[in-house]
């Protein structure tokens, strides 16, 4: 397994370093070192988190135990590092409606059809917001074209084996598909068109073979906008990948985001992914939603909170007022 791989050589270092097996102490020694390396800042809290759960790992692995590990370790609050509350880092630029004919119009008049195929699939992402992987397995549930099928690509559902997390269930993704069923507004747009033509844009060019030329021919396409002055500068470092974070502002702005409406647009199993790591919803309202996800990829969304619930405070249990 990969996770015993990585843990097992995470717990080697820390048997060098300390000089003492975990077997024989029970970690005393390895949470002390972690410890002392946190207080002195020579690593970041997360690495000695890691490190952390690589020896409750390997001790519950071969000890059955790791009390002697979290008695010691259960001083590490007090010697965390604070997080720095700064301002928030910006996230993806606004795309509009004249940046998309801007592009679309650039690649169009370009040699070779890499740069098409790569705008193409970055104009449908704005509009349906799937993964640029995800367009390979995307198809027209019938004729009619009315609703887009979607295989979603991070999909999982299975019981953790290694980790501080041991015996819970892991889901990811709102199920192995989603459907998205077209809006009258997006047929009288044309919205079929656009899919249909990064449908046979990843059958020339599919995604997997030909991702980093794509990226590349894209890149290029958007430097050229930007020195043409046909883009703002601030737009200058888009990527194929910004067209799902500028669906994100737009569906948060049109969709309902409590009930799950948006998280299962994008292939989410909670809301809250969208809110803390997607665009913000200041950056919508450029594009009208053309699709909306269907009743039962709207029930597969099993987590409904905006965010993770907060800690219960303990009860300071009443003391003898102090003399003076």
């Amino acid at each position: 397994m990969k996770t015993a791989t990585v843990y097992a050589k995470a717990v080697s270092v820390i048997e060098r370093q300390t000089g003492t097996p975990l077997s024989e102490d029970g970690g005393k020694a390895a949470a002390l070192f972690l410890l002392c390396r946190v207080e002195r800042r020579e690593i970041v809290w997360s690495t000695a988190k890691h490190y952390a759960s690589a020896v409750r790992w390997f001790l519950r692995l071969r000890l059955s135990g790791v009390s002697a590990f979290d008695e010691v370790w259960a001083a590490a609050r007090s010697v965390r590092p604070t997080a720095k509350r700064g301002k928030r880092p910006s996230r993806k630029a606004r795309i509009t409606a004249e940046t998309l004919r801007s592009l679309l119009a650039l690649a169009s008049v370009r040699d070779g059809g890499s740069h098409r195929a790569a705008v193409s699939v970055f104009h449908a992402s704005t509009l349906f917001g799937l993964r640029p992987c995800e367009w390979a397995t995307a198809t027209w549930a019938d004729e009619a074209k009315r609703v887009l099928v979607i295989a979603n690509a991070k999909t999982a559902s299975r019981v953790m084996l290694h980790g501080p997390f041991t015996g819970r269930l892991w889901v990811r993704g709102n199920g192995s598909v989603r459907r998205l069923v077209l809006t009258e507004e997006g047929i009288a747009a044309g919205v079929r068109e656009v899919v249909d033509s990064v449908l046979e844009a990843e059958r020339q060019w599919p995604w997997q073979a030909h991702r980093f030329s794509l990226y590349h021919a894209f890149r290029s396409v958007v430097r050229e906008a930007s020195k043409r002055g046909e883009i703002p500068a601030r737009l200058s470092r888009l990527t194929i990948y910004s067209a799902r974070h500028q669906f994100a502002s737009d569906a948060k702005k049109a969709l309902d985001v409590s009930s799950g409406e948006v998280a299962a647009a994008m292939g989410h199993s909670a809301v809250r992914t969208a809110v803390a790591s997607y665009g913000r919803r200041s950056n919508g309202g450029s594009f009208a939603p053309v699709a909306r996800p269907d009743a039962a990829s709207v029930a597969a969304v099993r987590d409904l909170r905006l965010r993770p619930a907060l800690p219960v405070p303990r009860a300071v249990p009443a003391g003898p007022s102090p003399s003076r």
